[in-house]
């Protein structure tokens, strides 16, 4: 649905607010490997990012462990979550754009952080931009990061149709 040269899915946002464009809005952007993100999230970061004018974007996280490395390996063991601790935040793949903000954040240059972690909003944080990141409503399941998250999320589509 869009051209497949984009780095990530605020790159693929701009193309579509460019093709029908779209300007002066809030827009939304969830992201394809977290397609159970309770609509209420998809609510409350627009709401949040409406609320919070100096914010260029707005995004969510969880009160969840979230090292890739510990929590993985401990989740098979089916040990606690205080086991893992609890100062970690799981980011939540939905942001809220103010449309006009988009050709800037494209504009900037990409960050190694964000290059590192693979999480766009880290551009707009090194280039010192404010971003509001809020707690979530409702903690949404986790994305699809392996191809074993992507069976089962096929089979619970399938099971929800």
């Amino acid at each position: 649905m869009t051209r497949s040269d984009h780095e990530n899915g605020t790159e693929r946002l701009a193309e579509v607010l460019n093709l029908l464009a779209i300007d002066d809005q809030l827009v939304v952007n969830m992201q394809g490997d977290e397609p159970f993100i309770p609509a209420e999230n998809t609510q409350q970061v627009a709401v949040n990012l409406h609320q919070f004018q100096d914010a260029k974007m707005a995004t969510l996280s969880a009160t969840i462990p979230y090292d890739r490395k510990a929590f993985i390996p401990a989740w098979k063991k089916q040990q606690s979550l205080e086991q893992i601790g609890d100062h970690y935040q799981r980011h939540i793949g939905v942001y809220a754009y103010r449309s006009g903000s988009i050709n800037e954040y494209l504009r900037l240059s990409p960050s190694a952080i964000e290059c590192l972690e693979s999480l766009e909003q880290l551009r707009l944080l090194w280039h010192g931009y404010t971003i509001d990141v809020g707690q979530a409503n409702a903690v949404p399941p986790a994305g699809i990061d392996t191809p074993e998250n992507l069976q089962n999320a096929l089979k619970k589509m399938k099971k929800d149709e």
